[in-house]
């Protein structure tokens, strides 16, 4: 993302998630035009609403990766560096898990020995967890 500082990212009610340049660096007074991107069904991505659960992976701090959670129950890992920088037409799904109920909320963090955690809250009793590695 040539310029962006900040970025957002937001689920959407069709399924995709918005990724926002909130501050493309350029021009006077810290202004220029706003960029976004649609990480989308026609990708790999879900089959209903995204819901609140969409986050940058802690234990990937400053590489292109996002999470997502659905209605549909999965959790998603999207690569989309290159997506972003003009290289690829798509976003990449770089991991998919099929959690059973509906995403209400993900977490995430640094796991002993490298790699991370991705934990979702869906409609059950339970936690689950799953590896990134």
């Amino acid at each position: 993302m040539p310029g962006a500082s900040r970025l957002a990212a937001v689920a959407c009610g069709d399924g995709s998630v918005a990724l926002l340049a909130l501050d493309e660096k350029g021009g006077g007074g810290g202004g220029g035009g706003a960029s976004a991107w649609a990480l989308t069904a026609a990708a790999g991505g879900h089959s209903g609403s995204a819901c609140v659960a969409v986050r940058f992976p802690a234990f990937a701090a400053g590489a292109p990766l996002l999470v997502s959670g659905g209605i549909d129950g999965r959790v998603l890992l999207w690569d989309w560096g290159e997506y972003v920088g003009g290289g690829l037409p798509a976003p990449i799904l770089a991991a998919s898990a099929a959690n059973g109920g509906k995403i209400n909320w993900l977490a995430t963090g640094a796991a002993e020995g490298g790699g991370g955690r991705v934990y979702a809250a869906d409609t059950s009793r339970l936690l689950a967890e799953y590896a990134v590695r």
